[in-house]
């Protein structure tokens, strides 16, 4: 519109309309967030998370009421978005997810620290077989 000035709370914004078509959001772009499913909803709050293109993105428990189609797009797009160098800090439960997107992990049991490093390492540090049995193992939970 003629006349009127749009203002940003960022300098260089992502394209948007891209991260919608990314997260399969674009044909909802119109919808109330009311109206949306819990799964996108939590794509929504991805997107939003990535559209002042950080460097560094804070996730807490990122795949909670995500379908295993929607978990997996949701994978594929932050890995392209770590490969171009965003450091992602995830909060997760899933050892699955932790595996499939984090370089380090950072076991943490009644607010202390119990376990770090790359996901290899802290597996060897366990004398268990996966991340899994190795969180299991620092939570004290046994296999």
């Amino acid at each position: 519109m003629a006349g009127i000035e749009y203002a940003s709370l960022y300098s260089d914004p992502a394209d948007y309309p891209q991260l919608l078509e990314r997260f399969g959001l674009a044909s909802l772009k119109k919808s109330f967030v009311s109206k949306l499913s819990g799964g996108e909803r939590q794509k929504l709050s991805v997107v939003l998370a990535l559209i002042g293109k950080p460097e560094i993105v804070f996730l807490d428990e990122l795949t909670t009421g995500l379908d295993v189609v929607a978990r997996r797009e949701v994978w594929r797009t932050l890995k392209q978005h770590k490969e171009q160098e965003l450091t992602i800090f995830l909060t997760t439960h899933y050892m699955e997810e932790a595996e499939a997107l984090c370089d380090r992990v950072c076991i943490i049991r009644s607010g202390k620290k119990v376990a770090e490093g790359s996901i290899e390492e802290t597996i060897a540090a366990s004398g268990q077989r996966n991340l899994e049995e190795a969180y299991l193992f620092f939570m004290g939970e046994g296999v």
